[in-house]
């Protein structure tokens, strides 16, 4: 118990995170995949799910997406028994996130779905609104734009409600990028202007990148529209 205690300490961070999590925020990846490996199956179910659950993680963050997919298969499996309905929706929507990055879509859709489902009626507004922006990623991947805009608009009203900018700025990021792939340049360059805006705001430096990539990609495209267009008129 005392190392389930001392890990769950709340640091003078910040983002007040908890020792294991924290590990995760500095950097120290194999640190944290350590301490998870060697608590796991020793303190009990509830932390089972945590280290189950981290480990994935860490396994996504290195790009092996079929091993994620199986920890969290696990970590379903314990939350079901507890049962801890929050913690297995979490599972089944890493799981689709990581079938949306092997391309899976069809199954990245199903689980996204069925988590975002449950953590509506648990009323997990931040969960829900993180896997809603995965499930609108899902569908700019397959070129359905409007159901993107749809899951990214209801993720945007909800990481408002939070108060979360942090959330809000990715939030209007996507909206950007899902408008430019319908041709919409007009309201793709608003959005990442307010998504840059909001992460220089926060201080965070990749948010602030990825706007600015976005930002020069709607340009780009709406130049070649505007000169194919041109072009057409004269011929």
């Amino acid at each position: 118990m005392a190392a389930s205690t001392i890990l769950e300490v709340p640091l003078k961070t910040p983002t007040h995170e908890q020792l294991h999590t924290q590990l995760k925020t500095w950097g120290y990846y194999a640190k944290q995949t350590d301490l998870y490996q060697h608590l796991l199956h020793k303190l009990g179910r509830d932390w089972d799910v945590v280290c189950l659950n981290g480990l994935a993680n860490s396994k996504t963050a290195l790009g092996d997406y079929l091993a994620a997919i199986a920890l969290q298969k696990q970590h379903a499996e314990v939350a079901a028994q507890i049962p801890d309905p929050q913690s297995e929706a979490y599972a089944w929507g890493n799981i689709g996130l990581n079938h949306y990055y092997l391309g899976q879509y069809a199954e990245a859709i199903e689980h996204l779905t069925k988590s975002i489902a449950t953590l509506e009626t648990l009323q997990d507004y931040r969960g829900q609104q993180m896997f809603l922006g995965n499930l609108g990623l899902t569908y700019s991947a397959i070129g359905q734009y409007q159901q993107a805009i749809d899951c990214h608009e209801q993720a945007l009203s909800l990481a408002r409600k939070q108060m979360n900018r942090r959330a809000e700025g990715e939030m209007l990021g996507n909206l950007g990028s899902a408008y430019a792939g319908v041709g919409d340049f007009s309201k793709a360059l608003d959005y990442q202007q307010q998504h840059l805006a909001i992460a220089r705001e926060v201080g965070d430096r990749q948010a602030e990148c990825n706007a600015l990539g976005n930002l020069g990609r709607a340009y780009q495209s709406w130049v070649i529209r505007s000169r194919r267009s041109q072009c057409s008129s004269r011929v």
